[in-house]
């Protein structure tokens, strides 16, 4: 106990008005905003991670999307996370008083919604192409980033909303705007994820609320004990009489300044001291210790028993006791108030007015006076502990009113099973009053189901083992509810249980927020798992916690063989050259690389790799997650892309030079027929000539093949029935090739007609024979085959056509093959991997620009040893009819009659040899 200068009314606890009521309701708002707020603005993490990953977005698209828009986008976002940031600050400096609260968190909401604007505008305008891939890997940012606002701002519904549903909501209708199934799926996940997400948020919304509620409620409570309790300690230490708390076993455990004055040696320097031992064995009278005890354990009260201890430098003094039983709360141990009245000085007067036989009798009558005196000291001094005793009532008023405020059942049960304490919330949950709980059997009170369950762990409580459990019961009408309970034995100082201490709660509500988190988890799995992307999370330690299907499959062993395991089990040696990478991400710092990695289960492949760092509350770094994506095909098809630019641009030259020459060998050719012409039949010299006009020709032909190559070439395209055609070449291909090469076709069933010129098919195929007899110098087999194919978007790739249904002609042969960097030029003109002089280099030329110009394409495809396959990829035919023929007149020299020639040349030169040649048109001439 505390000296003080006299006692202090405790806080009225009077009715309160209506509009103090309502005061109240709006103060309570306010803390609990304040709450709120200070959450919200407990971190400038989530601005900054917006902004981070727009620019680590923007900087992966920069080369998919026009350049201002990612810029003008990042600077929007830069922008208001630089807005956010300065809201943090300005936060952190003025912090705001629970008034203000709701105006700062307008502001967070304004913020956090534009944020999310400007992320549902990525979504719907800026980072919009037709890719799957590509909205896959947005969908996954933006729900990560839902994901992180449910961490940061689930605090407060309405700022969780005002980013959630732009951003998510207008990804999820730009999915559902392409109408193509596998978009529409993307969409109706997107919506999952935004549903989850704001579930999610609800709970935690919830939970965090209830937690700011029962705080509140908390220190309000212990407030009012402790200003009870100050005020019951300053009215014992203003009485005059020595007053002292003795427990059970009889020793002093709280006494005023004036027990102090009395009994120096007390537990203010010793500690705790049986009351007999502060005056020796002087007053240890059984007697008065027999009637302590009753007073302890009866509840009888002790007035006026007269002792006289010896004190120590006073001497022996006369007290007279009063004592009486007290309680710290229903169910605390009993100890006893003890007050002592000095009457020393009355009985030593007394004895001197026996003394003096009468003589003393003024004396007496003065003592007697001064005894009145302290008798009504005595009074005056009872009646103060009967207001400390009101005080100490006000107290367990008090604590009655924190145990029946909080939301658990609180219980004291005996021996017996019997309750001997029960808080209010007793009657919520069993709708009927605590006095009728009170003095009942267990077995009276709870469902018979219940006391069967919990009787054993009962039964042990009261044999000294604490017990923490759970129950679950059975509703018909509703789902099992589930409840936590917690058995404390009541031991005594000599070490009996009197009974138990019984706390319950109910977790149902907490057990369905863990299984609707499950199903969360669960359904957030199926997403990872069905991602083509490998999503890992490795902690510090560098050891796999998390890994999806993906990563599963690409490991080539099962998730538990995977977890726990560290990058170094896994990948072995090539961990030393990632080291670097991830040493940097552990760092801090997210890194974005492109390698090409050959994964455990055997495959080589070319992957993205997102390493983002993941930080604790304290920004340590907990570890990083790892986002792995195969772009094997993408780098294919930015190859074929390449190749297909190369030869259109060597085409484009192939075919202008070929047009050129032509020019030129016209000059030549016109020139020699004229010479030809102009010399007799016999003369000698066209013995000459005829070489020069056959060199003219093969340079002609030459000319041909490389405007077939550039696809400049005039074709006559017809309905052609490709295995027809097959059929019809077998015997050339025969003579061709030899008896060495064993030919074979595999010809399709209802082959489709395709639109093409007969003759350049008919050479693209002999060519492709001659080009496979060359491969099997030692003989070997040619097999031909056709067949109906419909190509996707996905596989018309292969040949760079477009979708649609086309007809396939593939020539195989069993030779020697071709590497990859040979097959990668093998369509270049002039490209032979044969001896000089045994080859052009313009077959396989020829077929591809023949095969390109009538709307189809090529694929190659050979390994070494093994041989080599062509497929030459043609469009079907639209119209099943035959094209009228093409008839050409038989060359000649044409007879005039009047007509005018108009020729039309930009070369002088070529255009003066159809000038000489038109008298021999003029009839008669």
């Amino acid at each position: 106990m505390q000296h003080s200068t006299g006692p202090t009314n405790p806080p009225a606890q009077g009715t309160l008005s209506e509009d103090a009521r309502r005061k109240a309701k709006a103060e309570r708002r306010q803390r609990i905003r304040g709450e709120q707020l200070r959450l919200l603005f407990r971190s400038p993490l989530p601005p900054l991670a917006n902004t981070i990953n727009a620019a680590i977005l923007g900087a992966v698209l920069w080369s998919d999307f026009p350049h201002s828009q990612l810029i003008v986008w990042v600077a929007l976002m830069t922008a208001i996370t630089a807005v956010r940031i300065g809201l943090w600050d300005r936060y952190k400096r003025l912090r705001p008083p629970p008034e203000q609260a709701s105006k700062w968190v307008h502001l967070y909401v304004v913020c956090t919604g534009v944020t999310g604007a400007l992320w549902g505008l990525a979504a719907w305008e800026v980072l919009v192409v037709d890719s799957i891939l590509h909205h896959t890997f947005l969908a996954f940012v933006i729900g990560g980033m839902g994901a992180g606002a449910v961490a940061a701002s689930s605090v407060y519904l309405p700022a969780l909303y005002a980013y959630l549903l732009p951003s998510s909501g207008l990804l999820a209708v730009s999915l559902l705007i392409h109408g193509e199934p596998v978009y529409l799926a993307m969409a109706a996940m997107v919506a999952l994820f935004i549903v989850l997400l704001s579930i999610i948020g609800w709970f935690f919304n919830r939970s965090l609320l209830g937690t700011f509620k029962l705080q509140i409620d908390n220190t309000d409570l212990i407030d009012r004990l402790s200003a009870a309790r100050d005020y019951a300690e300053s009215v014992v230490a203003t009485m005059h009489h020595p007053t002292a708390i003795l427990d059970s076993g009889l020793k002093v455990v709280s006494a005023n300044p004036a027990f102090h004055d009395l009994f120096p040696k007390t537990l203010r320097t010793t500690g705790q001291q049986p009351l007999f031992d502060l005056a020796g064995d002087t007053w240890d009278l059984l007697e008065l210790r027999g009637r302590l005890e009753q007073v302890l354990y009866e509840g009888k009260p002790l007035e006026g028993v007269e002792v006289t201890p010896d004190l120590q430098g006073r001497g022996p003094c006369t007290f007279l006791i009063d004592a009486r039983s007290v309680r710290q709360s229903e169910v605390g141990a009993r100890q006893i108030l003890l007050t002592f009245t000095n009457i020393t000085e009355l009985r030593l007067a007394k004895r001197a007015l026996k003394e003096a036989h009468g003589t003393l009798e003024l004396r007496v009558q003065e003592r007697t006076a001064e005894l009145r005196t302290a008798n009504e000291a005595l009074i005056q001094e009872i009646a103060e502990r009967v207001r400390a005793e009101d005080a100490l009532r006000e107290s367990e008023r008090q604590r009655r009113l924190v145990t029946d405020n909080l939301p658990v059942l609180i219980a004291h049960v005996d021996k017996d099973h019997r309750y001997l304490f029960a808080n209010k919330t007793h009657e919520k949950w069993f709708a009927r009053p605590v006095s009728d709980i009170q003095g009942k059997h267990a077995s009276e009170v709870l469902e018979e189901s219940v006391y069967r369950q919990i009787r054993p762990k009962l039964e042990k409580a009261l044999a000294g083992e604490r017990q923490n459990f759970e129950v679950v019961t059975e509703h018909p009408d509703d789902d099992p509810r589930h409840f936590s309970l917690n058995f404390v034995p009541h031991v005594e100082d000599e070490g009996a249980v009197r009974g138990i201490f019984a706390l319950v709660r109910n977790t149902t509500k907490r057990k369905r927020a863990e299984q609707a988190l499950r199903d969360s988890r669960d359904q957030i799995r199926a997403i990872t798992d069905n991602l083509p992307v490998l999503i890992a999370y490795i902690d510090s330690d560098i050891r796999y916690r998390f890994v999806n299907q993906t990563c599963v499959e690409w490991y080539g062993r099962p998730a538990e063989k995977i977890i726990g395991k560290t990058i170094k089990d896994i990948h072995g040696s090539p961990y030393e050259e990632a080291r670097p990478d991830i040493e940097a991400v552990l760092s801090g710092k997210a890194m974005n690389l492109e390698k090409t990695i050959a994964y455990p289960d055997g495959v080589e492949r070319n992957v993205r790799m997102l390493y983002l760092p993941h930080r604790g509350p304290n920004s340590q770094i907990l570890g990083f997650f790892a986002l792995v994506e195969d772009i094997s095909d993408y780098k294919r098809t930015e190859e074929q892309l390449r190749q297909a630019q190369k030869m259109e641009a060597v085409g484009h030259l192939t075919g202008g030079l070929a047009h050129d020459f032509n020019n030129l060998l016209g000059i030549i050719l016109g020139n020699l027929q004229l010479l030809e012409d102009s010399l007799r039949v016999d003369d000698p010299r066209r013995d000459l000539l005829r070489p020069a006009l056959r060199a003219v020709t093969r340079g002609g032909d030459l000319t041909h093949r490389l405007l077939a190559f550039s696809r400049r070439q005039p074709l006559k395209p017809e309905v052609t029935d490709l295995n027809a055609r097959v059929s019809d070449m077998r015997d050339l291909l025969l003579r061709t090739l030899g008896e060495t090469v064993n030919i074979e076709t595999a010809l399709g069933s209802d082959l489709w007609n395709s639109t093409i010129d007969r003759t350049q098919m008919e050479s693209a195929l002999l060519n492709l024979a001659v080009n496979a007899k060359h491969a099997m110098p030692e003989g070997g087999t040619l097999t031909i085959e056709t067949a109906n194919v419909r190509l996707d978007r996905w596989s018309a790739r292969r040949y760079q056509v477009s979708p649609g249904s086309y007809v396939v002609a593939s020539v195989t042969d069993t030779g020697c093959g071709m590497p990859p960097e040979v097959v990668a030029q093998a369509l270049q003109p002039f490209f032979t991997t044969r001896d000089v002089g045994q080859g052009s280099g313009l077959g396989l030329s020829m077929a591809y620009g023949f095969v390109k110009q009538s709307g189809g394409g090529i694929a190659i495809e050979s390994e070494v040893g093994r041989g080599t396959t062509v497929r030459l990829c043609l469009p079907k035919a639209k119209a099943e009819q035959a094209r009228a023929a093409v008839t050409e007149s038989v060359p000649g020299v044409p007879k005039g009659s009047g007509e005018t020639i108009l020729v039309v040349e930009d070369t002088p030169t070529f255009w003066r040899s159809p000038r000489r040649c038109c008298p021999a048109w003029v009839t008669g001439s």
